[in-house]
């Protein structure tokens, strides 16, 4: 086992309705020791490939003290709270979606894109953008002249970006509630299954076309399940942000989603080593109250 849980050595044990539990009520005491440091924090980002014990190691020279990072980002659980290391972040996506291709193909929502449009777009142009898309922007000033628009920096999200409906003239097999439908004579359009009955498909998360002259069929990418739809009974439910913003959004896969939580868990604060000591000696002081 790794020695992410040294810290929880260190304190008492409690009777705690019949159970012998850790008494991590004390930590409250320490941290609010450790806030008293704040000037001496500083920001650390942690590689992808290394753990908390290994920057106290690297920082600190002591793994056993992987419990001031702990203590000093509020991290309680040192399994869940902190970011894994490629291989076991993979493992826990396949565990949790059943491959990384399905969490790479499931959306979860639409967001905003402006972090992949750098362009500035000049002043004209932007007041020749329709009135729905100028939210979408925002000044750039040189001094006190607007110079330009850029992409706003903000994340606007809607849950999908259009809800469409089609009956089904035969169906071999039972689609399953957010598995991802393909078109199978065109794999580039696919969504997900809204709901779904023998008679009829509802579905979001479009990407591509469902709409078409003729017949098609469709597959389910989980249950094998395949159909075929009747072409004239497509019909678009929901459109929930109109044609002329579609561009401004793009899908965020589970993937993504749960990639940038655990990006997020490797921002964290290290304690100047010059307090290391001094932090450590108040902890041994609270915990023998």
């Amino acid at each position: 086992m790794p020695s992410r849980t040294e810290y929880f050595r260190k304190f008492p044990f409690i009777d705690y309705n019949g159970a012998i539990s850790v008494n991590i009520v004390r930590r409250a005491a320490l941290n609010e020791n450790v806030k008293n440091f704040l000037t001496a924090f500083y920001t650390y980002t942690i590689p992808n490939s290394d753990r908390i014990e290994h920057v106290a190691y690297d920082y600190y020279d002591d793994v056993n003290l992987d419990w001031l990072i702990y203590h000093a980002n509020d991290i309680i659980d040192p399994y869940y709270q902190v970011s894994r290391p490629i291989d076991e972040f993979n493992n826990f996506i396949t565990d949790k979606y059943g491959s990384i291709r399905l969490a790479r193909r499931k959306t979860i929502h639409y967001k905003n894109n402006y972090e992949g449009d750098s362009e500035v777009i000049t002043t004209s142009s932007y007041q020749s953008l329709p009135k729905s898309q100028k939210k979408y922007y925002q000044p750039v000033q040189n001094k006190n002249n607007t110079i330009g628009y850029e992409r706003s920096k903000l994340d606007f999200i809607i849950s999908t970006n259009k809800i469409e409906t089609f009956d089904i003239l035969n169906v071999s097999g039972d689609f399953i509630k957010n598995e991802v439908i393909v078109r199978d004579d065109d794999n580039t359009s696919f969504a997900e299954v809204s709901s779904s009955n023998p008679n009829n498909l509802i579905i979001q998360h479009v990407r591509g076309d469902f709409s078409a002259n003729t017949n098609y069929t469709i597959t389910g990418e989980e249950s094998g399940a395949t159909a075929t739809v009747n072409a004239e009974s497509f019909k678009l439910l929901s459109l929930t942000v109109g044609e002329d913003e579609q561009k401004f959004y793009s899908p965020v896969s589970f993937y993504d989603y749960e990639e940038q939580i655990n990006n997020d868990k490797q921002e964290i604060f290290l304690v100047d080593n010059t307090y290391s000591v001094t932090i450590n000696e108040q902890l041994t002081e609270i915990l023998r109250q």
